[in-house]
């Protein structure tokens, strides 16, 4: 047991995170080589830490298939009420958001507040395989959250560095919205 001081200040930021159950963007990530040198037992004011604003890639059909709400009779107006959900999610948070599809969609959907992505050839787990291609291609993948529950695609994320959210819970913040 350490028998170290609790100073007020130390507490503050638990306690502005109470209640807090869903991630809410813009979340941030601290690189942990940037204060592995830092004493956990002193507390820390101010720290030189580079904070790197988490950007999202959606797995499109994955969450929308999150719910059995007949999607699947009308892809197109599934995938055009999930790019509305997401624009207000992104417009509200300020999140950066990619929503990957894989084929382009047909009448093509344009947002001026997310991307919308598609993988180049449509195919089964085509989509998948474009997220992993964008995460890769990125200089820094730890800063990218992909949206799926795709337990393959999840395993290919981690491999690449970067993190998932289940898709259910992710549809389930960005409804609240």
């Amino acid at each position: 047991m350490v028998d170290a001081p609790i100073r007020r200040l130390d507490r503050e930021p638990a306690r502005r995170c109470a209640g807090n159950d869903g991630v809410k963007a813009p979340t941030f990530v601290v690189d942990l080589d940037d204060v592995s040198h830092l004493d956990p037992l002193e507390p820390h004011w101010t720290c030189n830490c580079r904070l790197r604003s988490v950007r999202w890639l959606v797995d499109g059909m994955n969450v929308i298939g999150t719910r059995p709400d007949a999607w699947w009779k009308d892809r197109h107006r599934a995938m055009v009420n999930l790019v509305d959900m997401l624009e207000r999610w992104a417009a509200s948070s300020g999140a950066d958001i990619t929503v990957v599809f894989e084929q382009p969609p047909s009448p093509p959907i344009r947002s001026t507040v997310i991307s919308v992505a598609h993988a180049p050839r449509p195919r089964r787990d085509s989509a998948d395989d474009e997220i992993v291609r964008l995460l890769l291609a990125d200089g820094e993948p730890g800063a990218i959250r992909v949206v799926t529950s795709d337990l393959w695609l999840s395993d290919r994320v981690h491999a690449a560095g970067a993190t998932v959210e289940p898709a259910a819970a992710f549809r389930a913040m960005i409804e609240d919205t």
